[in-house]
């Protein structure tokens, strides 16, 4: 069994209720993973999704030439853990031989790995959480 599962950013949008941005993650199976962020990094990631050029580099723009500029690689970010709410995740960048590993909020490492066309993985103890507390959640 595997212990990450790779999801792909499938839909950003604005929380009715919290009026709040959200990008959701899907995976292969059709699970999805909706990840509240900030108003800054929902532009960054609706930048890239829609291909658009922006006269200045935007902070993960700049965060992709610096990886670049150090001859790193960004071998894909990782949502790890969910705690009361709040999502953490890891970038893992390899440099020569050295793997490195940066703590990240989601939504940075999302807009990153989008930017630099990088996979995006999802610890299923995560989504199995998500969906536990979903179930706890229903009305029936």
């Amino acid at each position: 069994m595997a212990l990450f599962i790779e999801m792909t950013v499938t839909k950003l949008l604005v929380d009715p209720v919290t009026d709040m941005p959200m990008v959701v993650l899907s995976d292969k199976r059709g699970r999805e993973l909706p990840i509240w962020i900030g108003v800054a990094e929902a532009t960054a990631i609706a930048a890239e999704m829609e291909k658009i050029v922006l006269e200045r580099p935007m902070t993960h723009d700049l965060m992709k030439s610096l990886v670049e500029a150090c001859s790193a690689k960004l071998e894909r970010v990782e949502i790890t853990a969910v705690k009361e709410g709040t999502y953490f995740s890891i970038l893992r960048l390899i440099d020569g031989s050295a793997e490195h590993v940066l703590d990240c909020r989601p939504s940075d490492g999302i807009a990153l790995a989008l930017r630099m066309r990088r996979p995006i993985h999802v610890a299923k103890k995560v989504l199995d959480q998500m969906a536990s507390e979903h179930d706890e959640n229903a009305v029936e």
